[in-house]
């Protein structure tokens, strides 16, 4: 190995080791930047998985991270040099950390891993995503081949700057001609964001003095906007305000990714915090954001089948107090005295509050939720007649599993829409396809949300879902707006 070759350039993006032997000694991390051909200014150094953890959130700038996987947790923490010591495994912890949740939470950020071992050789659930932000780069046991890591940094700063637009490659006039459009694009966006929710909350004022059917007519007649265009600004106009919009970094993407109805507002708020902290907020940063907190929340949902204990203790306590004693055997409780007691003591079961399969849910005055199939015989046996609309979500291009219901208009989607389409989609469908009061049927529920279209224009709706997950996201929804109960 040439200790005197040149460094190695990482054109602006920069790196971190993550050793708890190299970090915390001056002569170690002398000896690894002159080894790997780094520049000191270009690495970070971490000696556990917490300040590594706190270093990479704060330093966007980091794309390479040389981690070494047997660390302590915390800087404090005494290294134990035993490979029986699990405890150790923060380097391991910390890659499975970036592998699996800095996707999400930093869509746009690169990240390439070199793991480093001295022990043996992990194995990673994720390695395979070649399409990840995030991913094992290579692996090296101790001694490092610092040749071969060196063609590895290489390799990652060719490939980074051959998908980065790198104005060093551009002649001075080029440079700052392209450099100059680009800041007047941004501040057009800019603008454009403002237009946006202001023609959303012109819309806004005039539907709501207009009678129903009259403000489509009139945006037929008078406006050059699709219904999803309508649709999309006046959900900007209602998720944002004017001064959110003018002041921070949101391109007119993202705002449309934030305002649909299934966009949870935690999403929204963190989406406004980080563009407050000068972060450029794009869709696809906006729809990582979003799918951070659905994701979230659906895993907070209880499961249904995994209510049987609540269900058996709600049982268990409306039982007399001889019968919860658990001491008295089943001979005890069919003496005389107990077949004498009066038939009132005999107590029904109390029905689960959280979705279980085939059960039945009204939502608010005239909504129904079945969660099961809609061609059971008992959602099928219980669906008003006069059906206006009928709206089929397939999971799969199967049309087998379309009820035989009939009705004056169907929609059916079968294949993978973004969220705003499919919002666009039924609403035109609801507005030109229904009246006030009719009722639609939802065969299969996108996403939980959307079922808010139907009050929108006042109908009524009998949705039928068999994902138990899906209909708890539902009823939470409606208990929020104080309008659940189980019905039999």
């Amino acid at each position: 190995m040439n200790l005197l070759a040149p460094k190695l350039e990482l054109h602006g993006i920069k790196a971190i080791c993550v050793d708890d032997l190299i970090a915390p000694k001056k002569t170690a991390r002398t000896s690894f930047l002159s080894k790997s051909r780094l520049y000191h200014q270009d690495v970070f150094f971490a000696d556990a998985y917490e300040p590594a953890l706190e270093i990479l959130d704060t330093h966007p700038e980091i794309s390479l991270a040389f981690v070494d996987m047997r660390i302590p947790r915390r800087s404090q923490d005494r290294h134990d040099f035993n490979p029986e010591n699990p405890n150790q495994e923060w380097g391991k912890k910390l890659v499975e950390e970036l592998l699996e949740k800095y996707p999400k939470q930093y869509p746009e950020r690169e990240i390439d891993i070199i793991v480093i071992t001295a022990y043996t050789i992990y194995n990673f659930s994720s390695r395979k995503k070649k399409s990840s932000s995030v991913r094992i780069r290579a692996r090296y046991k101790k001694p490092v081949n610092y040749d071969s890591l060196i063609e590895d940094i290489a390799f990652v700063v060719k490939n980074r700057r051959e998908r980065t637009f790198d104005y060093t490659l551009l002649d001075e006039q080029l440079s700052s001609f392209v450099q100059e459009k680009t800041q007047e694009i941004n501040r057009l966006s800019k603008r454009l964001a403002e237009d946006i929710y202001n023609i959303g909350r012109y819309l806004i004022e005039v539907k709501a003095k207009l009678k129903y059917g009259q403000f489509y007519a009139w945006i037929d007649k008078e406006l050059e906007l699709s219904s999803a265009s309508v649709t999309r600004f006046m959900q900007v106009a209602s998720s944002f305000s004017l001064e959110e919009v003018k002041e921070l970094d949101l391109l007119p993407t993202a705002l449309y990714e934030l305002a649909t109805t299934n966009a949870p507002k935690e999403a929204v708020k963190e989406a406004i915090e980080r563009a407050k902290q000068g972060e450029k907020i794009t869709q696809k940063t906006a729809k990582a954001i979003k799918e951070k907190y659905r994701s979230v929340k659906k895993v907070e949902q209880p499961v249904a089948l995994s209510n049987q204990t609540k269900e058996k203790e709600a049982r268990h306590s409306i039982l007399p107090a001889s019968l919860q004693d658990s001491s008295q055997t089943l001979p005890s409780l069919l003496g005389k005295g107990n077949l004498d007691k009066p038939k009132q003591e005999i107590l029904g079961v109390v029905p689960s509050q959280n979705a279980v399969k085939n059960s039945w849910w009204q939502l608010g005055e005239h909504h129904r939720l079945f969660c099961g199939e809609s061609k059971n015989k008992e959602f099928l046996k219980r669906i008003p007649k006069e059906i206006a609309l009928k709206i089929n979500f397939l999971p799969q291009e199967d049309y087998s599993l379309i009820p035989a219901i009939e009705s004056i208009f169907t929609f059916t989607v079968s294949s993978k829409y973004n969220d705003l389409e499919i919002e666009a989609l039924v609403e035109e469908c609801i507005r030109t396809g229904t009246k006030p009061k009719e009722t639609i049927v939802f065969n299969y529920v996108y996403y939980a949300d959307l079922l808010k279209l139907a009050e929108k224009f006042d109908c009524y709706f009998w949705a039928a879902e068999p994902d138990l997950n899906k209909c708890q996201q539902i009823l939470t929804i409606w208990r929020e707006k104080g309008a659940v109960r189980r019905s039999e």
